[in-house]
């Protein structure tokens, strides 16, 4: 089922960029095997807080750029029922995050997220307002056409903030990923993903001595991106995520979230509208950074 899924979403993710890209026959020139393929270094940053696309952290490179700073804001609204009883929760997030280039291949990223729940009817243990700040390093190197990094990040949190964070957040705050990075033409790249996520057993007090426990302590995430460059102001990107868990507002142990986003703006400042998980209650985010 998760192959099927997979190429399903490979061949949609596909299709949907093929207007806008001019069919070509790739050929391999032996003089020129081995060559290294540069890409412009990205100077936006994810909602992990590394550079990259929308949630994907790309390998990227840096010569006259030193970092950026970033700020992505939205409103999430779900519904859960709890027993006979339907909530309707909404999530207010504030991700403000900071990068800075070590060495032109190496990256240190500051992300805090700044968040708000509410739930109607009113429930304890959905209604609350918490932060959290994590730390992370990106490696980026390439080999031949292709483009890796590796990285991690990291947010302390106690166990009363694990049991509040949903895990949509958690994987952007404690994580350990890889990218793999071709071009698919000049200005259409493909990226292919993958994550490991820590947390905790999650205990939920809903009050009404009612109590949700979620046992996964880890979790996988995986993804396929495209990146094409209009021109130099403006880029559409489009991903597709794959989950492997269940939180508290999903109970599909294996689903997918397609995510599309546009940029624009010149070189060193940026704006964005970002649309997360379109294909099952779509959330809207924007957002704005700026390098230096």
């Amino acid at each position: 089922m998760i192959k099927k899924i997979t190429k399903l979403s490979l061949f949609a993710l596909f299709f949907a960029c093929a207007f806008s890209v001019q069919a070509q026959v790739l050929e391999i020139d032996p003089d020129h095997m081995g060559e290294t393929s540069y890409r412009n270094p990205h100077m936006n940053l994810t909602m992990l807080g590394t550079a990259g696309l929308l949630t994907i952290p790309t390998p990227d490179f840096y010569d006259d750029y030193k970092g950026c700073i970033s700020y992505k804001g939205g409103i999430t609204k779900r519904d859960m029922v709890l027993g006979t009883t339907m909530y309707r929760t909404s999530k207010n997030e504030h991700y403000l995050a900071a990068n800075w280039a070590l060495r032109p291949n190496l990256e240190f990223s500051v992300n805090h997220l700044i968040y708000e729940r509410n739930c109607d009817p009113y429930t304890r243990g959905l209604t609350y307002h918490d932060e959290a700040t994590a730390f992370g390093m990106k490696y980026s190197t390439h080999n031949g056409h292709q483009d890796f990094c590796f990285g991690t990040a990291f947010a302390p949190m106690s166990a009363e903030n694990l049991d509040k964070a949903d895990f949509t957040q958690i994987e952007k705050l404690r994580t350990v990923y890889m990218t793999v990075a071709e071009d698919i033409s000049k200005d259409f790249h493909g990226y292919l993903h993958l994550k490991t996520c820590f947390t905790a057993v999650q205990k939920i007090d809903l009050g009404n001595n009612q109590t949700l426990r979620v046992d996964r302590k880890d979790f996988l995430v995986s993804a396929v991106g495209l990146e094409l460059n209009i021109n130099k102001k403006m880029a559409l990107i489009l991903e597709n995520q794959f989950f492997n868990y269940r939180d508290i507002f999903v109970q599909d142990s294996v689903r997918s979230s397609l995510n599309g986003g546009i940029r624009f703006g010149m070189k060193r400042f940026s704006g964005e509208v970002v649309g997360l998980s379109l294909n099952k209650d779509p959330v809207t985010m924007f957002g704005c950074s700026a390098g230096f």
